[in-house]
């Protein structure tokens, strides 16, 4: 029989919580900006999240903690600063209290000396001590005077009186005037060490009181407390607690405002259930939704994309740029390009082509004995290999030069894009063709497309020759008839390798640097390699030097901003697509 369990709705059910994809699609700017997946999440959570549509919709840490702000500064206007302090006139009364109570204590303990004599001396030590106690008592009350919250009996003063009558003995020693003195001896040592012990005791209480009221009153003291309603003591421990650990979240957000690590989340719970405000959602399990969906794995390194969450980002950054580009058509199905099978087979992985070896598909399945009916798991796919023959070879070559990033224009964070949403098309659309990421500072490296998410600016200079040079190389493997490379830059070269030594100079266009990256590029020319170049800046330097370096390539060149790049570089490589498939 099937059992329903029912709990009463707090407000943190997963209900408002977008899916992995919508997820995935808002920290996806952050990501590829900041190169960490960890970053980009914790951004996430702090700013909250609005559907596109704007359904759906909740507070991220940021507002949530605005609000909790708020109702501190609620409770600092409402209650007094002085709420543990006392009136003169409290402050004398309690103190006659107090003198009154230790009259008594002697009066009660006189009759000992009477019948022990010579233990005087040492009685009265004891005496001696405990009267200098209830002195300190009124020595603590005298600290206690200044000015109480309208001038009322607070719950202190209230208290403090409770615990002065308790110290104030109510027993009378016995009387038995027939007895001798020695017969009365041992009740009256009973009697003297069940009062003493009692006396004590209540004086401990009572210090301990004080104790906990200095305490609160110092870390009152902390906090801009300005209204006029007293507060309790148990009460204001509660309250500076909550403002404790309230100011310390808040501190940590404001100097650590893209790190959510260590974050206590059920301390933020509680905070907001006793402001009053709607709980969060369960937003530590964010991280977990992502992992069941096959889009995040925590590695060695940190939380890291899977294959699927990369396609995932390439392909939202394709829909994006068809989306926003009416006139960048969609590949037509009949420009897909198809390959032969081979024959052999192997283990399925995200993104290959469907083409199920069913037969062995399902002897994967049955060798883990689970019997019958059978139950296929992805990992017992079996597809057919594919004979790929590159068609064309493209070669995306990044600026990474400091520039890129430079007064928050994210010029990298948009090539970024670019390469993946190319990446996503060539995969899905031209399997055939083949495409290399070039990344080029002072020095040019290749860039996987699995690490394109993470990579990020480096050092000033913009050795243009080096990541020529390297996109050479990797075309030269290539004996496809059809090679190009498009160039991604914001900024003239302002370093290169001459006679083995690399040349460095950041001011205009220098000979040497300029000779050597034209030799490289007419080099491109001379290997049939076709050079265009997309420019995401427009300042006089760089145009004359594309210029330059288009006529030595018999390249094109392109100015363009970072949020129309995307549609360039898709729309041209389609259009060149189209035009060979006629």
């Amino acid at each position: 029989m099937t059992q329903y369990m029912y709990s009463a709705w707090d407000g943190c059910q997963l209900s408002n919580v977008p899916s992995a994809d919508d997820i995935l699609n808002a920290l996806t700017d952050d990501l590829l900006r900041y190169g960490d997946l960890s970053w980009a999440l914790e951004e996430f959570l702090r700013r909250g999240y609005t559907s596109p549509d704007g359904e759906g919709s909740w507070q991220g840490f940021d507002a949530l903690l605005r609000q909790l702000e708020a109702a501190r500064e609620v409770c600092l206007q409402r209650y007094a600063a002085d709420s543990f302090r006392l009136s003169d006139r409290q402050v004398r009364h309690l103190q006659e209290q107090a003198q009154t109570a230790a009259q008594s204590a002697t009066t009660q303990l006189d009759p000992f000396h009477d019948v022990f004599p010579a233990a005087r001396p040492q009685r009265h030590v004891q005496e001696d001590a405990l009267q200098y106690r209830y002195q300190m008592i009124q020595d603590r009350l005298a600290e206690r005077q200044g000015t109480p919250p309208e001038g009322r009996e607070t719950e202190m003063s209230q208290y403090l009186a409770h615990l002065l009558a308790q110290v104030q003995p109510e027993a009378r020693p016995p009387s038995g005037q027939a007895a001798t003195p020695s017969q009365r001896a041992p009740a009256l040592l009973q009697y003297r060490g069940q009062l003493l012990r009692h006396l004590h005791a209540n004086l401990n209480a009572l210090d301990r009181y004080l104790d906990r009221v200095e305490r609160v009153d110092r870390q009152l003291g902390n906090f801009p407390f300005c209204g006029a309603q007293p507060l309790g003591l148990s009460e204001a421990e509660r309250l500076l607690r909550e403002l404790h650990d309230l100011d310390s979240l808040m501190q940590r957000v404001r100097w650590r405002p893209g790190s959510m690590a260590g974050f206590n989340l059920a301390q933020l719970q509680q905070l907001l259930r006793q402001a009053g405000i709607a709980p969060l959602p369960q937003l530590q399990q964010i991280e977990a939704l992502l992992e069941q969906a096959g889009l995040v794995r925590q590695t060695a390194n940190g939380l890291h994309l899977t294959t699927r969450g990369l396609h995932q980002i390439g392909a939202n950054m394709l829909h994006d740029i068809f989306r926003h580009s009416p006139h960048v058509q969609r590949p037509h199905a009949s420009l897909r390009q198809t390959a032969d099978l081979t024959g052999e087979t192997k283990p399925y992985e995200f993104g290959d082509n469907l083409c199920l070896d069913l037969e062995q598909t399902l002897v994967n399945a049955t060798r883990r004995g689970d019997g019958l009916p059978i139950h296929l798991h992805s990992e017992d796919f079996e597809v057919y290999r594919h004979e790929l023959l590159t068609q064309q070879a493209t070669v995306l070559i990044l600026d990474m030069s400091h520039s890129m990033e430079r007064f928050g224009q994210n010029r990298f964070t948009a090539a970024k894009k670019v390469a993946l949403a190319l990446a996503q098309l060539i995969r899905t659309h031209f399997p055939r063709d083949l495409l290399y990421v070039v990344g080029f500072s002072d020095t040019a490296r290749q860039l996987r497309t699995a690490d394109l998410p993470y990579a990020t600016v480096a050092h000033k200079h913009t050795n243009t020759q080096a990541g020529l040079q390297l996109a050479r190389r990797l075309l030269g493997r290539q004996h496809t008839a059809r090679k190009q490379m498009v160039l991604i830059t914001d900024g003239r070269p302002t370093a290169a390798q001459h006679e083995g030594q690399l040349y460095a100079h950041t001011w205009d266009l220098h000979p040497v640097i300029l000779h050597e990256t034209f030799k490289e590029a007419k080099r491109c020319r001379q290997q049939h390699i076709t050079l265009n170049t997309f420019m995401l800046a427009d300042d006089g330097p760089l145009i004359e030097f594309v210029q330059q370096l288009t006529a030595v390539s018999h390249g094109r060149a392109f100015y363009t901003t970072p949020e129309r790049l995307g549609r360039y570089v898709i729309e041209d490589y389609v259009s060149n697509r189209k035009r060979r498939a006629a």
